[in-house]
Parts: C-alpha cells; sequence; structure tokens
C-alpha cells in the first residue's frame, strides 16, 4: 500500500509538472537558462579545478599521510578508526556529495564498519570551500566575512563529531591502501570524473531550480530545496537577515545534495536519517558559533 501510493503522489507530481511547464513555459525557459548560467559562472570555475586537484592529491595518497599523522588524536577525540579518520579527511577534501562514493565503496569492500558509517553521516557535509567563498564574495563583498562563514561551516562538524563520538568507539586501525597511477593517465580520468559530476550536478541543479521558481520565491525556501539558487538570490537581495538565511541554507545543504547522497547509498541500509539530523545539528552550532562571534567581535 506505502508503495502504490508513493508511485501514485510522484505521477500526480509529474503530471503536474507537465501542466505548469504548457501553463507558463516562459518560468520552465527562465529556469532552464537560469540553472545554466549558474553552472556555467559560479560552479564550473570553483568544482572543476577542486575536482582535478583532489583527485591528484588521492592519486598520491595525501589524505592518507594526512590520517598517519592525526589518527591517534581523531581516535582519541572521536573515537574513530583509521578508516573512519580516512572518510571524515576525504570528506573535507572532495566535499559532498562525492565523498558518498567513498563511502560505498569502503562499505562494499568491508573496510569500514556500517555502525561507524551511521555515525560519520551526522558530520560528513561538507560544501566545497571553494564554491562558498566565490558565492558569499558575492552577497556580503567581503572576503573576511566569507571566510569567518566558511570557518563556521567547518568548524560545527567537528563540534558534532566530539558529542557523538560513543555513538561507535573504534578499536580497529585496519588502514587503507590505494595505488597510484602516473598524471599521465590521471589528469584525463580526472577530467572525465569533473565532466560527469558537473552534469549530473547541472541536472539536479534544473529540476529543483524549475521547482522553487514555480512554487517559491523565498530566498530560505530556495536554498532548502538547492543551495546554489538559494545563494545566488541573496547576491540581489536587500534583507538584513541575509548573514543567518545563508547560514541556514550552507550547513542544512539542500535536498538536492541530500537526494544525489540518497541515489548512492540506496543499497547501503544506512540511517540516512542521520544525515538530516546532522544537518539539523550543523545548523543550530554554526548559528551560536556566529552569534557568539557577532556578540564577542
Amino acid at each position: 500500500m506505502k508503495y502504490i501510493l508513493k508511485n501514485i503522489s510522484i505521477i500526480s507530481f509529474a503530471f503536474l509538472f507537465i501542466f505548469l511547464l504548457f501553463k507558463d513555459p516562459l518560468i520552465s525557459k527562465e529556469s532552464i537558462n537560469q540553472s545554466f548560467s549558474l553552472w556555467l559562472n559560479n560552479l564550473i570555475p570553483s568544482l572543476f579545478p577542486m575536482i582535478i586537484i583532489n583527485e591528484i592529491l588521492i592519486n598520491y595518497n595525501f589524505p592518507i599521510i594526512i590520517c598517519s599523522f592525526f589518527y591517534k588524536l581523531m581516535n582519541k577525540l572521536f573515537k574513530l578508526s583509521f578508516n573512519g579518520t580516512y572518510i571524515f579527511i576525504m570528506s573535507l577534501f572532495i566535499g559532498t556529495p562525492a565523498n558518498a562514493l567513498l563511502i560505498k565503496n569502503l562499505l562494499n569492500n568491508d573496510m569500514v564498519k556500517k555502525d561507524e558509517v551511521n555515525k560519520l553521516l551526522y558530520v560528513c557535509y561538507f560544501s566545497n570551500p571553494l564554491f562558498l567563498y566565490n558565492m558569499l564574495l558575492l552577497i556580503f563583498s567581503s572576503s573576511k566575512f566569507a571566510i569567518k562563514i566558511i570557518l563556521i561551516h567547518y568548524l560545527s562538524n567537528f563540534i558534532i563529531l566530539f558529542l557523538i563520538r560513543n555513538k561507535f568507539v573504534s578499536q580497529e586501525n585496519n588502514k587503507i591502501h590505494l595505488k597510484s597511477i602516473s598524471l599521465e593517465k590521471l589528469i584525463p580520468l580526472a577530467t572525465k570524473k569533473a565532466i560527469n559530476s558537473l552534469i549530473t550536478i547541472l541536472g539536479v541543479i534544473s529540476f529543483y531550480i524549475l521547482i522553487s521558481n514555480y512554487f517559491c520565491k523565498n530566498s530560505l525556501i530556495k536554498g532548502l530545496l538547492e543551495i546554489t539558487t538559494g545563494l545566488n538570490s541573496l547576491v540581489l537581495s536587500t534583507s538584513k537577515y541575509k548573514d543567518i538565511i545563508s547560514i541556514i541554507i550552507i550547513n542544512f545543504g539542500g535536498l538536492s545534495i541530500a537526494t544525489q547522497i540518497k541515489s548512492i547509498l540506496e543499497d547501503t541500509n544506512l540511517k540516512f536519517i542521520n544525515y538530516f539530523k546532522g544537518r539539523l545539528f550543523q545548523t543550530i552550532i554554526s548559528l551560536i558559533i556566529y552569534f557568539i562571534i557577532f556578540i564577542l567581535i
């Protein structure tokens, strides 16, 4: 019965969308143009080089080197295994949803416990720092303020991880081993991966922009649906609460990213609700940190 109701809801929504496309095709046209503009002007310049650089760092085992230095500290503070530490540190570098592919790969190869991954789902959302910096610079015209919000975004996950450290205590030290390939082979492979990722992102962004443009105009609602759209709508906004709205949008991450992660981890039987709990905690903690900084500095 639940399956039938779900199908009926999705089919009904699809027909509603078709009706709206015929009723007001101009919104559809503007939404697609907006999607391509955001993708071309904001996402490609920040995400494309970061994906290439991340692939190079991963190929030459830079995260593993970092883990070797910080594993004992991470294990003591956050009760993570070596491979759990690897997932968390890699998430800092590759961001979300790319880290979901890493999580699935380690799970499939029995290199990390499912209970530990359920713990890490709370804290493995990191938006691309270069993308955030560029967007926040457009919104606030202050590099210092942009960096402050990015640091809050990252710090909040460390705080959450410390608070939930006892949810799963790992006793393992099972190190990951990766084989490096030559730079001549790596660059084409990294470029292909970057292009495929960006095209997928374009499709998801287009879908959520269509929804937001048809059903809502509010910057916060747009951001809760899709982070890029929400932040972009703040660029021309005159609201005096742009800072608060941007922090909420950045730390919640949007349903667009959640959809991508859910699809990647669909057959892993993980507690995906932990991801949404983490986003709620991250948003609240980020706002608390921001208000403390705002009051003290």
